[in-house]
C-alpha cells in the first residue's frame, strides 16, 4: 500500500509508505489533500525529485488494466471496465440502480487515472 504525495505547488511526487506519511502529518510537515485515494500535500518546499516509471497497459475485450512500476515496486495499478456496445440501455439500467457507492467508485477510478497520467507525464518529460 502506498500513500500519494503532492508538493506545495500541487505537482505529483513519488508515493511514500503509510509510516512516513503518518510521521510527516504528525510533525506538521504535510496535510491531508484527499482521502480517496489517500494523498498528502507537503507544506514545505521540496526538490520535486521523481523517479522514472514504466507504464504497462493490457487492453482486453471488456477491461483495460494499467500499472506503473519502477525498478523496485508497483506504484499504481488498476483496471477500467469498458461500456457495453449499447451504452444508452446500459446507462438507463444503471441510472435506476445507482447508489452513492457507485459514484464514489467512479470518482476514485478517475482520480487514479488522473494520478497515473500525471505520473507518466512527469516521468516522460524528465526522461526527454
Amino acid at each position: 500500500m502506498k500513500v500519494y504525495v503532492i508538493n506545495k505547488h500541487l505537482k505529483p511526487l513519488m508515493p511514500t509508505s503509510p509510516r512516513k506519511a503518518r510521521l510527516l502529518l504528525k510533525e506538521g510537515k504535510a496535510r491531508i489533500s484527499s482521502r480517496d485515494p489517500f494523498t498528502i500535500q507537503l507544506i514545505y518546499g521540496s526538490s520535486g525529485y521523481t523517479q522514472p516509471g514504466n507504464l504497462g497497459i493490457d487492453a482486453g475485450y471488456q477491461n483495460i488494466g494499467y500499472s506503473v512500476v519502477n525498478e523496485k515496486e508497483e506504484l499504481i495499478g488498476g483496471e477500467v471496465k469498458m461500456l457495453p456496445s449499447k451504452p444508452t440501455a446500459y446507462l438507463r439500467a444503471n441510472m435506476e440502480s445507482s447508489s452513492p457507492q457507485n459514484s464514489s467508485y467512479t470518482a476514485t477510478l478517475w482520480s487514479d487515472v488522473g494520478l497515473l497520467l500525471a505520473l507518466a507525464k512527469s516521468s516522460f518529460s524528465q526522461n526527454n
